[in-house]
């Protein structure tokens, strides 16, 4: 069985922006705010952006990339958590 998720070109260009996506809406769930979840995504893309490329500082924009995408994902989970708590409170007893 090959894992196709693994592959250098798949990996870059679908698992990871995937993965960014889905830690914006955990991330958030998890701290309540949406600058620690932009912190560890830059971060952690930095490190393995470097590492898996040997240090070339022309594969930066993947590490802005995830990052946006994590802002976009946890900018919609906020919107959504802000607004089911609003519903929760105009509910009458």
């Amino acid at each position: 069985m090959r894992l196709l998720f693994l592959h250098p070109m798949y990996l870059i260009l679908f698992t990871l922006p995937v993965m960014a996506f889905l830690w914006g809406f955990v991330g958030y769930l998890l701290f309540k705010r949406i600058w620690p979840v932009l912190i560890l995504t830059s971060v952690i893309s930095m490190i393995f952006i470097f590492v898996y490329t040997g240090f070339d500082l022309s594969n930066l924009y993947w590490v802005l990339l995830m990052t946006a995408l994590a802002f976009v994902s946890s900018g919609l989970s906020k919107v959504i958590h802000v607004h089911v708590q609003e519903k929760k409170r105009e509910k009458p007893l």
